[in-house]
């Protein structure tokens, strides 16, 4: 009679845990979806709040070089034209350095991007381009290489629409 009774309490308790499981799969979902949403919170309040910082000795994500024979100031002065009528934010720029800080806002997939651009002059008399772009967060690196390459192609258009060659 004891091990009829504990059969039947057992039967019991798993009806009960498959009854509370069938009427509460909501739960589970709600579950999935705060935390989804709690994700997507700190990844856009992370992207709108980060500023930029230069790095110049770190190395990023992503980067590419144009040599140009535009002195360095005009090639300057060329980066900034190109960031002023282009869809990239200037988020800081050192004249005597010759660093431009461009950044994308957030987009459906994506938090954002900074691009880190260096105008320097190198040792032949050219004068060299760099282009470098961190994600603002966390990202795919095939998302973040194909805003790499739409930014630096950009800039090489703006070079070479200004008159002078680029390769």
């Amino acid at each position: 009679m004891l091990l009829a009774g504990l059969m039947g309490v057992t039967h019991k308790c798993d009806e009960g845990i498959l009854a509370m499981l069938e009427s509460q799969w909501w739960t589970a979902v709600a579950i999935v979806v705060a935390v989804f949403l709690f994700q997507l919170s700190v990844g856009a309040l992370v992207s709108i709040i980060r500023r930029p910082a230069w790095r110049a000795h770190e190395k990023w994500d992503y980067m590419h070089t144009l040599v140009t024979a535009a002195p360095v100031g005009e090639a300057l002065m060329i980066v900034l034209n190109f960031a002023l009528c282009s869809r990239y934010n200037i988020d800081n720029v050192d004249e005597q350095t010759g660093r431009v800080v461009l950044s994308d806002d957030m987009a459906l997939m994506t938090w954002g991007f900074f691009h880190f651009v260096r105008v320097v002059p190198d040792e032949s008399g050219k004068t060299l381009i760099e282009v470098g772009t961190t994600s603002k967060f966390v990202q795919s690196n095939i998302i973040t290489a194909r805003y790499h390459e739409r930014c630096f192609a950009a800039i090489k258009a703006a070079v070479l629409a200004a008159g002078h060659s680029a390769r």
